[in-house]
């Protein structure tokens, strides 16, 4: 550092090493990642060095090590490390949330079907007090097919649940079913929005009705706004029992 180079470092930081992190933060810039499946170093874009296996700080001759200095290689592996960097959390940041108990605030994008309904189900399992959802008929679907024991996991530990949703006479028995196990409203245009505790996410991306990418973010104030939003769509929704009864 010293010489006018730069030091560039990602690390899984926890309780356990987070006095060393500190150290280190003192001549170079130091970013967080929850898991690092291979150990990557570039020298000045020529050189790469590639470790497999083992704890991060073990012995190098107890693991594999890759030395090269082909272009193609040393590109890639570049390219890796630089798309890591860019999801990666800045220390200080991951430091602040060890030391508090405050998780991170970031806003991320998740793609793939299954990706965004593990990421879903994970952020509902979080709630405590508040869960608001805004679903097209694909979410009332899910909601009864895979949601049901979630939803009754979050009641015992007193979670309110809502639903907003476009009610019709092809999806009539459907919101019937759901509303005995939400509270239930309707609305002509739902937004894809979920809203928590202290999360909200919005589908991006729906491909033949199925959801292929997620906007989930913990920033305080876009939960703020979203949640402002949702609540005021609940205001102005018409109760399930209602709009069933005008449909019947």
């Amino acid at each position: 550092a010293e010489a006018g180079v730069k030091l560039k470092y990602i690390f899984p930081i926890t309780k356990k090493n987070v006095q060393l992190i500190k150290k280190l933060m003192e001549f170079a810039e130091v970013r967080h990642i929850d898991f690092t499946p291979i150990r990557v170093r570039i020298v000045d874009d020529k050189t790469c060095f590639v470790r497999y296996g083992g704890e991060e700080f073990t012995p190098l001759s107890e693991q594999v090590c890759i030395r090269s200095s082909a272009s193609n290689y040393v590109s890639t592996m570049k390219y890796y490390f630089e798309h890591v960097w860019q999801e990666a959390v800045p220390a200080e940041e991951r430091i602040r949330e060890l030391e508090t108990g405050k998780p991170v605030e970031k806003t991320e994008l998740i793609k793939g079907v299954e990706n965004v309904f593990d990421n879903v189900t994970d952020a509902m399992l979080r709630c405590n007090k508040n869960l608001i959802v805004c679903v097209t008929e694909y979410g009332v679907h899910l909601a009864l097919t895979k949601r049901r024991q979630l939803f009754e996991e979050l009641k015992k530990k007193g979670v309110r649940i809502r639903y907003i949703t476009t009610i019709t006479d092809k999806t009539l028995e459907n919101t019937k079913e759901l509303s005995k196990l939400v509270e239930l409203r309707h609305f002509e245009i739902p937004l894809p929005l979920i809203v928590t505790d202290s999360e909200c996410m919005l589908t991006s991306k729906v491909e033949k009705g199925d959801p292929h990418e997620l906007i989930r973010s913990n920033v305080s104030g876009m939960v703020s706004r979203m949640r402002d939003l949702i609540e005021n769509l609940w205001s102005i929704a018409v109760p399930a029992k209602e709009r069933i009864r005008q449909l019947e």
